[in-house]
């Protein structure tokens, strides 16, 4: 978290994904905000951050920064990436008390999900929820219980307005003038995450989509 007076070094702050950025003199609701949120803020995984995985005799080591999502398979878990799928021997309730410190969290009793990789959370046709993880034609659908619906949007409403903020920070700085404007005072504000494109769906924009 930064602490300063000045301006510019909003960029630097944004770059090593700092969970708040305060300008001197500080409010103290401003402060006592953002000591609530650097409480609350997950520990983001790291390629030092790892789990052995076993195929054929030989033993690898896969980051859980690359895990998208985890997949109840009876008594194991299967770990899925962007390149494939790895089975593990950890029961699913082991897993997630582990990885919550990582930002996973659980949609479904058989998947466990990275939130830093859903980008959109949507209501299905016949009236539940589901997330999508990844994007193109790596992504995947998966659905979301109901007794997870509630948990999950407000989780995900809370990192879209941390991240938002953020960003309207970094574009500040780095355009001399600009405003940024109250990220949690707009539905349907562009910048960062999430972007509501309609009643039924909730998507996510990179920040340097929005011009």
């Amino acid at each position: 978290m930064f602490v300063t007076a000045h301006e510019d070094a909003a960029v630097d702050a944004f770059a090593v994904r700092a969970v708040d950025y305060l300008l001197k003199p500080l409010r103290q609701e401003r402060l006592a905000e953002a000591l609530f949120r650097l409480a609350a803020a997950p520990v983001r995984a790291t390629e030092a951050d790892t789990v052995a995985v076993e195929l054929g005799g030989v033993t690898r080591f896969v980051a859980v920064a690359d895990v998208r999502f985890v997949e109840a398979q009876g008594d194991y878990a299967r770990l899925h990436t962007a390149t494939g799928s790895h089975l593990v021997r950890i029961p699913m309730a082991q897993l997630e008390q582990r990885w919550a410190v990582f930002g996973f969290v659980r949609v479904h009793r058989s998947f466990l999900v990275a939130a830093s990789h859903i980008t959109e959370l949507r209501v299905e046709p016949g009236g539940g929820h589901a997330v999508r993880v990844g994007t193109g034609d790596g992504a995947t659908t998966i659905p979301v219980s109901r007794r997870h619906t509630r948990e999950l949007k407000d989780r995900l409403v809370r990192r879209a307005r941390d991240v938002g903020r953020a960003c309207c920070e970094r574009s500040a700085a780095a355009r001399p003038g600009h405003q940024p404007p109250d990220v949690g005072a707009r539905a349907g504000h562009p910048v960062g995450r999430p972007c509501v494109r309609s009643t039924s769906r909730t998507s996510w924009a990179s920040c340097s989509s929005v011009r």
